[in-house]
């Protein structure tokens, strides 16, 4: 029998273990091991899950993948679009990258297309900025959520929820119907309605098991959302998306899952006393007639 097959995944072993990096890795850290934590997140250098990485333009720097075959690792930027330049070998066992200087002050991203959850950011600096990083910015819960109580009134709520202000979302899962679901307040899985400039937060209680993302529905861009899979995620669309429809949803659980729809802010009311365009016309168009009927 060949030695050959117990020898290289005892040598695959030492590799990851040789080159996993600082724990949990700094801003000077050139040497990512990536693990997956499940189906839901990478593990990074064996410490942090899905962390945002300081990263240094010019400077290469080598992600080590432990699955590359189930577990594939890509760069992409800001919109989802996929980083050829400065990336070499994206999808193997080790992949590596060198930010340009064009990238200073852009956020990018490593994913693994086919775990939504999996994903983290690549912040992209200049030197002077990168000696003011000390560490690798883990996903963390910002708050603990509050228990919460079933209601007995639950409900699959056609007509939605409708937010014109700015407005806290407590988020449970229920076993309902025969399938896994969210309720907000008393609703199943509604449909929600929300205005641009204000701020949504989505208080997401068993988050842990049931991680909460928010995405452009057609293009599965995660803008204006933040902290996405923790305890409290933050949605705050701007006057660009209005008339967009966003998706909430749990990346395990096809069934856990509804959409967002940006509304329009309302007209601000008319002051007491104006005339609409239309009104002021018509009005005009008497005065003179009254006014000609005097005079001649």
């Amino acid at each position: 029998m060949n030695k050959a097959l117990f020898v290289l995944p005892f040598l695959a072993a030492l590799a990851l273990s040789v080159f996993a990096g600082e724990c949990p890795p700094t801003s000077t850290t050139t040497e990512f091991a990536f693990d997956n934590s499940g189906d839901s997140a990478w593990l990074v250098n064996g410490c942090v899950v899905n962390p945002t990485l300081p990263l240094k333009a010019g400077t290469l720097y080598t992600f080590y993948v432990s699955k590359p075959t189930e577990y594939p690792l890509f760069i992409a930027n800001s919109e989802g679009e996929a980083i050829t330049v400065g990336v070499t070998n994206a999808g193997s066992s080790t992949v590596t990258y060198t930010p340009s200087e064009s990238d200073i002050g852009k956020t990018n991203v490593y994913y693994d297309p086919n775990h939504p959850s999996m994903k983290g950011s690549l912040r992209i600096v200049g030197s002077s900025t990168l000696n003011e990083v000390n560490e690798a910015e883990p996903v963390q819960p910002t708050q603990v959520p509050p228990p919460l109580t079933v209601p007995t009134n639950i409900n699959p709520c056609p007509n939605g929820l409708v937010y014109q202000n700015n407005h806290d979302f407590i988020v449970g899962n229920i076993y309902r119907y025969q399938t896994n679901s969210w309720f907000f307040e008393t609703c199943l899985n509604p449909p929600i309605r929300v205005w641009p400039g204000r701020t949504y937060r989505f208080i997401v209680v068993n988050w842990t098991e049931h991680p909460l993302y928010i995405r452009h529905v057609l293009t599965n861009v995660e803008s204006s959302v933040s902290d996405a899979g923790t305890s409290i995620v933050t949605f705050k669309p701007t006057q660009s998306e209005v008339g967009k429809t966003y998706e909430y949803y749990e990346p395990n659980m096809y069934s856990m899952a509804g959409i967002i729809k940006i509304g329009s802010p309302p007209a601000a009311p008319r002051p007491q006393g104006a005339l609409s365009g239309s009104s002021f016309v018509t009005f005009s168009a008497i005065s003179l007639i009254f006014v000609a009927f005097f005079l001649f």
